[in-house]
């Protein structure tokens, strides 16, 4: 009997085992709908954070590459500036241009030499000196018949006989002494007050001059000149008559009409900008030519 006790004990332990193998066995299934959905939404949660730590990462990586960038670029332009710095150096020191001092030259105008100076004066002022022959003005005063002849008829400066008969009477009217230089010097300021520009041929001539003012009569007419700049001349107008004169007939080269009601001429003629005012009414008449 007591065999038979302990195997019925043994036996019971096994049959209770088994029961709570069937008791498992016979739950609902793991894991529950609700569970399914927190481990969805964790599962989500996990894979935000992991994207947001890639992103990070990337940032990262591109914020390093930036700086690295930065960092290159510094260097190349520190290097840049000890290689330019280190050319200097090594350049010779440039000598500035001595100042010049003054300028001679001679201008071929109507077969004369008429010679140009440019130098300072004792102010430490350049001035501009065109060199023309000397005349009389007595001379010019027994000439102005004969001058307005051949303003109508300008063939007359062809004819060297006719000019020297009257330029002889004009010099020994102006009690003057006739050599064989007066007859080209005559012929001089004819051809440039007829043909010409009158006193500012040397200007019109000279391609280093590069604007010609004119502000009035007796007044030093301006100039700009190369490599210096404004400077005055020795050249002057008496009176207003003479560069109104002078305005008109550029007007009528460049077929413009300038008068009392029309004072105002601008126009570009033959490669100069002229610009100019009569005097009318007891004001200065104004001109300027600039060579373009």
């Amino acid at each position: 009997m007591a065999i038979k006790f302990v195997l019925d004990n043994e036996q019971r332990k096994n049959e209770l085992t088994i029961e709570e193998i069937l008791t498992l066995t016979n739950k609902k299934p793991y894991p529950s709908k609700d569970a399914t959905h927190l481990a969805t939404f964790l599962e989500s949660c996990f894979d935000v954070i992991a994207e947001e730590r890639r992103l990070e990462i990337q940032r990262k990586k591109i914020a390093d590459f930036q700086k690295q960038k930065q960092i290159e670029e510094y260097r190349r332009k520190k290097a840049e500036e000890q290689r330019l710095r280190t050319i200097e150096m090594q350049a010779p020191i440039p000598v500035p241009p001595k100042a010049m001092e003054k300028r001679e030259y001679v201008l071929n105008i109507y077969r004369n030499p008429i010679g140009i100076l440019v130098e300072k004066n004792e102010k430490g002022i350049y001035i501009y000196n065109a060199i023309q022959p000397l005349v009389a003005e007595r001379v010019f005063e027994g000439l102005k018949k004969f001058k307005q002849k051949a303003k109508e008829n300008p063939n007359l400066l062809e004819n060297n006989i006719l000019i020297e008969t009257n330029a002889k009477k004009a010099y020994a009217k102006a009690n003057q002494d006739y050599n064989e230089h007066s007859l080209q010097k005559i012929k001089y300021y004819l051809q440039r007050d007829i043909y010409g520009t009158g006193v500012i041929d040397p200007l019109i001539f000279d391609e280093n001059v590069r604007t010609i003012t004119i502000n009035g009569p007796k007044k030093p007419i301006q100039i700009e000149f190369s490599n210096i700049g404004k400077i005055k001349t020795n050249l002057k107008y008496k009176n207003n008559e003479n560069i109104n004169k002078l305005i008109q007939r550029l007007a009528k080269e460049s077929h413009r009409t300038v008068n009392n009601d029309n004072p105002i001429l601008d126009v570009i003629f033959q490669g100069l900008k002229i610009e100019a005012t009569l005097g009318i009414g007891g004001a200065n008449s104004r001109l300027t030519i600039k060579r373009l």
